[in-house]
């Protein structure tokens, strides 16, 4: 069974932690298997269709979606369809270039001034969207073994108290990680993250399971040999099966209004 969060309405006259599911499934998967950059499995850009679940679940017409380290145009191309603002930043100029010739090629010339597609190196993002504090209803981040949440040095101390410090009450951060390789063992980053979170005034709603693989029998094929394993995202060991990433994890959080913040 799949769910989504209630419309961002309900913030406003129910306590947050009490109304969303602690843990949920999302089919976000599309015609071909997005290939993960790392070895890990864990940094996989992040799909069309979760994009627009994310933007349709925490936002309403007019809001300002950000997002903070855009890979595809996913984030950018759904909030523009949905009616939202919305800006990308990118510390890739190539990416950020390509990133937008997508978008100008796929929306009417009359959406485009919706979206503001910025470039920045990674300790500047937060200098580059100070004038937008306060303002967003969704940000998406990624957290993975090699695209942490911008900011630097203050990353080491919370990860999570820059992106809080843009939304506006009421207004949802969802940051996409997933298990990974940390030292030679399993890290999960999500406990860690979600003691952020509540550091920064943030409430954990949601954890969603990101389905990359279509839940059928034929998308599990027999396990590859290693060579292909690494090539394509797959994790395991000589000798070991090969497991192969069917999700990622996406941590949902709200920022509450003054009389529901603790």
């Amino acid at each position: 069974m799949t769910t989504s969060p209630r419309p961002t309405a309900d913030i406003s006259t129910t306590s947050p932690a009490r109304r969303h599911l602690p843990l949920s499934v999302w089919l976000t998967t599309v015609q071909y298997e997005s290939i993960a950059s790392c070895p890990s499995g864990c940094c996989v850009p992040v799909t069309g269709r979760l994009a627009r679940e994310l933007i349709k679940a925490c936002t309403r017409l007019g809001d300002l979606v950000i997002d903070l380290q855009a890979d595809t145009p996913a984030v950018v191309s759904g909030a523009l369809s949905l009616g939202r603002r919305v800006t990308a930043c990118t510390t890739d100029l190539d990416l950020a270039e390509d990133i937008w010739e997508s978008v100008r090629v796929f929306h009417p010339v009359e959406d485009l001034p919706g979206a503001d597609l910025r470039f920045a190196r990674p300790e500047d993002t937060y200098l580059d969207l100070a004038h937008l504090r306060g303002r967003a209803a969704l940000i998406v981040a990624r957290h993975t073994c090699r695209r942490l949440i911008p900011g630097g040095p203050a990353t080491l101390v919370n990860a999570v108290a820059e992106p809080a410090a843009l939304l506006k009450a009421g207004g949802h951060l969802a940051v996409i990680t997933g298990l990974r390789r940390q030292d030679g063992r399993a890290h999960d980053p999500a406990p860690e993250l979600v003691r952020q979170a509540r550091e920064a005034g943030l409430v954990y709603l949601q954890h969603i399971v990101a389905l990359r693989i279509p839940a059928r029998p034929d998308a599990y094929p027999a396990a590859p040999t290693q060579a292909v394993a690494v090539a394509t995202g797959l994790t395991g060991t000589p000798g070991v099966p090969t497991a192969r990433r069917a999700h990622c994890d996406v941590l949902l959080f709200a920022k509450p209004h003054g009389k529901e913040a603790r």
